[in-house]
Formats: structure tokens, C-alpha cells, sequence
């Protein structure tokens, strides 16, 4: 019988902490004839390699490499997919665990749609909720379904895919490896299918990663850049997956608490990053960013150091407020009105200044010492008229998440010291419906609230 999946597992050291992992890929409701493991050992000497010979020698589809130390995954994961047997690879790691019923629901579904990568439903517990599985998508887009911020190698690829675009992990491979994988996948494949109706990995805690090096990072983003660049065509689509990496990749470790209260790399951190933004981000793509990075993108380009510092220490505790101003239970469900803002550290509400009839302007907490924002950089009219909240609700102790409907608006309250904005509206719980159609699994669930806009 031909093998479907091949399920790639990089392994080093993992302790007990591998059991949940081994667990799941051996109880698949796949049957083990359509299905095979791989374990890329990296010189682990802690015992897992007998642990691993030993399940190998009674289970016909698990295979073991025994790979020398090299410090990283990337090796282990390249040679197990050069010689995986399947239609399809799916990349974990070894504290996840997949869904039992995983395999079998991502492969149909790849099958059915044709995929040259299927992401299925992640559950992490720690993490914000991705949008990606709001709803199942068979073509999905780079851009407008987010996937750039799904950039994990826990997918399914198909092996013909993987040979024919010789894609494979940068060795040993740095912070960005992973990211740079991805990218050049999702940049080559012709159809991305999104499951997002069946949790297909559950991901484990991953390794706590060493301080990166300015240069190193910086070497590494040029690289990334350098993949788009060969991938996709000057426009605006190249510009919006740069925007991507300036947000995260440039802008927002220049406000990170390692930046902000350590002088320790922060100049090499600085330097490197204004050099590439000079060579590599030009201010055309500022358009594409939240208002504070559009700022903080004109300090690192000015030069301003000492300022870009003094804005993160004022930005620090911004965050969230959402007051429920009133529950009740309609027709079957559980009904939240909400009220939500942004306020600073203190609790005081984010003001914003009055410009022409209508507009808007964001005010830096911060003197900018002779910089001079042009009024567009700073206008926030567009922003607040598309601001919206998002609720959803997540599972205790399994960390699944799903989004509830809402209906919501944006309030203005003028006053002698600016404008208040407020989006407020509701969402509606119902507990027969609220897991993508079906009904939410017993236990105890959260509520959280995000904003956008």
C-alpha cells in the first residue's frame, strides 16, 4: 500500500517531554500501512535514541535517523524529508501532539483540493488566536487570509512539491530559518488549503531561544528579503509582504524590554537595523503600518536613538481596555455588550487631536525635538473608521479557540483635551453553535477581547 504521510519529527534531548508527541503519531486513526514516522536524532544522549530504536523495531512505519550533533533541527528535518516515502510531509516538533484523527482529516482534505500546502488547525495555549482559522479556506491567500502570520513549519506539504522546488531548511540555519522556509514555500505553491475545523496539532512549549546577535539577525532578514525579492515582482504585493517584515522583524525589537531597559547590544542592535532600513525599507511602505511604527520608522531613519528609546518607555503598559457594560441571555445565547479603548499605562484613555471636520491625528506622548511628521503619517481618520473589536473564547486547559459573532461601531467623544474613541457593541455566545457550527466541548472557557484599527 502506498505510504499518504510521512510525519517528520526533529529530535534532541526532549526527556519525557517527547511522550505526548510519540504518543500521538503512533495512535493516528490513519492506518499505520498509509502512514509512516521519521525520527531525525541529533546526537541526543539522553536515552531517546534507544527509547526510539525500540518503538522502530515493533512498529513497521517508524524509522529512526541517527544523525550527528549539530545544534539545530534544520539537518534532521531536510534528510527525513528527502527520504520520506508519501504523498505528503507534515513537519512537528517534539513536545507537539497531534489530534488523533490529524492525519487522516489533513491529507482527505489536501487531496480533495488540490494542495501544495495544508495548514491545519493549531492549538496553543499561550498564544493570541490566529484569524487564519476563522473558517476553512480550499485557495487561501497570502495576504488577505494572513498566512504570513502562521510561519511555523507545522504544515502539510505535498513531497512532489517539496522535490520539484528543492525547498529545504536553511543548515544549521538561524532564528529566521523556520520563517525563510515558509516564505519561500507559501511564495512557490499554487494552492494553500487552510482545515480549520479540526485541531490537527496541539504545539508543545518550544525552546527558549538564546539573544540573538544584531548581525547575525540582520544578515538573516537580508536574506529572507532576498527570497521575496526573487519571488515576487516589484508592486504592491512584494511592498505588503516587506511591510510584514519591517513590522515584525525591525520595528518591534526597537521596543522589545530587552532594547528599551538594556543597553547591552542596543547600539549594534540600532545600527544594524538603520542601515537595512535605509538600504531596504523605503518610507512608501509606512502606509501599510500602525500609526506608533510609522513614527518610530522616522526616528530609526533620522537617526534619533535616544528618542526611539524615550517613545518605547512611554508606549510601555499601553494597552487594552474593554468594560462590559451589560449581559443578558437572547434567544438561546449568551449576549456581551461591550465597551472598548486604548488607554496608557495609567488607566487615562489615548487622546487624539481634532484635524478639518472629520480627521484625526495621532499625538506622540514624546517631544520629537524638530522632526516633523507630515500630517498624513500621523492621521488615524481612516484607521478609527475601520476600528473593530474581536471576541472569542478559549478553552482552559486544551487552549482551543474560536471567534464569536459581534456587531460594533466606533463612538467619538470631543473634549478640551482631544477625542476619546471608543468601539463599542456586542457578542453573542451561543454555547450550540460556537465551535465553528457544533457545539463548544465541556469545561471552562475564557472570554477575551481584541481590537483592531
Amino acid at each position: 500500500m502506498d505510504v499518504k504521510v510521512s510525519v517528520v519529527v526533529p529530535v534532541y534531548n526532549p526527556g519525557d517531554t517527547a511522550d505526548a508527541c510519540i504518543r500521538s503519531v503512533l495512535e493516528q486513526s490513519m492506518s499505520s500501512e498509509e502512514y509512516e514516522v521519521i525520527f531525525a536524532d541529533d546526537g541526543s544522549d539522553d536515552g531517546i535514541q534507544l527509547r526510539l530504536d525500540a518503538v522502530a523495531a515493533v512498529r513497521s512505519n517508524v524509522r529512526v535517523l541517527h544523525l550527528g550533533r549539530t545544534g539545530s533541527p534544520m539537518r534532521g528535518r531536510n534528510v527525513a524529508m528527502a527520504i520520506a516515502r508519501g504523498e505528503y510531509v507534515y513537519l512537528l516538533d517534539q513536545t507537539d501532539r497531534l489530534g488523533r484523527l490529524a492525519l487522516e482529516r489533513m491529507y482527505d482534505r489536501a487531496v480533495r483540493t488540490g494542495a501544495d500546502i495544508l495548514i491545519g488547525r493549531l492549538a496553543d495555549g499561550q498564544a493570541p488566536p490566529s484569524k487564519v482559522f476563522a473558517r476553512n479556506r480550499d485557495n487561501a491567500d497570502l495576504l488577505g487570509d494572513r498566512l504570513l502570520t502562521l510561519l511555523t513549519p507545522h504544515k502539510l506539504y505535498r513531497k512532489e512539491f517539496l522535490d520539484e522546488e528543492v525547498l529545504a531548511f536553511p543548515d544549521p540555519g538561524g532564528l529566521l530559518a523556520e520563517q525563510t522556509f515558509v516564505t519561500r514555500a507559501y511564495l512557490r505553491a499554487r494552492t494553500i488549503t487552510v482545515l480549520a475545523d479540526q485541531v490537527c496539532c496541539h504545539l508543545g512549549e518550544r525552546p527558549v531561544r538564546p539573544e540573538d546577535d544584531p548581525y547575525a539577525h540582520g544578515a538573516e532578514l537580508r536574506e529572507l528579503l532576498d527570497v521575496v525579492d526573487y519571488e515576487v515582482p516589484p508592486g504592491r504585493r512584494r511592498d505588503r509582504i516587506y511591510a510584514h517584515w519591517f513590522r515584525t522583524a525591525v520595528l518591534r525589537r526597537l521596543a522589545g524590554a530587552g532594547f528599551v531597559t538594556s543597553s547591552r547590544n542596543r547600539a549594534a542592535t540600532f545600527t544594524t537595523l538603520r542601515e537595512l532600513v535605509v538600504q531596504r525599507f523605503p518610507p512608501r511602505l509606512d502606509r501599510y503600518l500602525p500609526i506608533d511604527l510609522r513614527v518610530r520608522a522616522a526616528l530609526l531613519r533620522a537617526g534619533r536613538l535616544d528618542q526611539l528609546v524615550e517613545l518605547a518607555q512611554a508606549m510601555r503598559g499601553t494597552r487594552l481596555r474593554a468594560e462590559l457594560r451589560d449581559m443578558s441571555w437572547r434567544d438561546g445565547a449568551f449576549t456581551m455588550e461591550l465597551a472598548v479603548e486604548i488607554v496608557r499605562a495609567g488607566g487615562e484613555p489615548v487622546r487624539f487631536v481634532p484635524r478639518g471636520d472629520d480627521g484625526l491625528v495621532w499625538k506622540p506622548p514624546i517631544p520629537l525635538d524638530g522632526l516633523t511628521l507630515p500630517p498624513e503619517l500621523i492621521d488615524v481618520t481612516h484607521a478609527a473608521s475601520r476600528a473593530r473589536f474581536e471576541v472569542y473564547v478559549r478553552h482552559e486547559e486544551s487552549g482551543l479557540i474560536y471567534f464569536l459573532p459581534v456587531t460594533c461601531s466606533m463612538t467619538r467623544d470631543r473634549r478640551h483635551d482631544g477625542v476619546r474613541l471608543r468601539v463599542t457593541g456586542s457578542a453573542r455566545l451561543d454555547v450550540a453553535s460556537a465551535a465553528l457550527g457544533e457545539a463548544l466541548p465541556a469545561g471552562l472557557w475564557e472570554i477575551h477581547v481584541r481590537m483592531y484599527g
